[in-house]
């Protein structure tokens, strides 16, 4: 009795691991007729879905769909909403502004994530005087309040870099106002 009962258990496994085989078979069959990405047996989410495809792409030599990349980096729906795991906690249009409004300057920090850029030493005509840009975004809303700026400007001082008595107040929000004006039209051109 104990020997049919082994027979029948090893039966019953060699059965069932042949019933995977033929089902990775025919799956691989059914990749071929559909493609990988697009095979209805795969149980594949947007967000795979749309790295399945650029994947694809990329291996036939096309171009990738660098928007849909875009979109699953920042997480971003066809609404242009926020939605899953990829939530940006920065304005992406303020940073744009703030990224343009700091163009010409050499950047010492960029912090895409927590939305901070800080310029290197910026040197006046005489170099007995230096400055740098502090840019921290604060919120995904396009108000006044979503944007810092923080110039610091120093002194040479017996060959000592002092900081400089001077308010700079003015200065760091005209920063901040370019900043919010080439967010709005970042804003405006996305919108069209």
């Amino acid at each position: 009795m104990r020997k049919i009962f082994i027979i029948l258990v090893g039966l019953i496994l060699i059965s069932c691991s042949g019933k995977n085989r033929n089902l990775d078979k025919k799956l691989k069959q059914l990749d071929e007729i559909h493609g990988v990405c697009d095979n209805p047996h795969r149980d594949l989410s947007k967000t795979k879905y749309k790295i399945c495809k650029d994947k694809e792409k990329g291996a036939l030599g096309n171009e990738l769909d660098t928007t849909s990349l875009t979109d699953l980096i920042l997480g971003k729906n066809n609404k242009g909403n926020s939605q899953g795991v990829g939530i940006s906690p920065i304005n992406i249009h303020i940073w744009n502004g703030a990224i343009e409004t700091l163009s010409e300057f050499p950047l010492k920090n960029v912090d895409s994530v927590g939305g901070y850029l800080e310029t290197e030493w910026i040197y006046g005509e005489e170099s007995n005087q230096r400055c740098a840009i502090k840019i921290k975004i604060l919120s995904q809303q396009l108000t006044s309040t979503a944007v810092t700026t923080n110039m610091i400007c120093q002194d040479l001082t017996n060959d000592i870099w002092v900081n400089s008595k001077e308010s700079l107040v003015n200065e760091s929000k005209q920063i901040t106002l370019t900043v919010l004006e080439k967010a709005r039209k970042s804003q405006i051109e996305n919108s069209l």
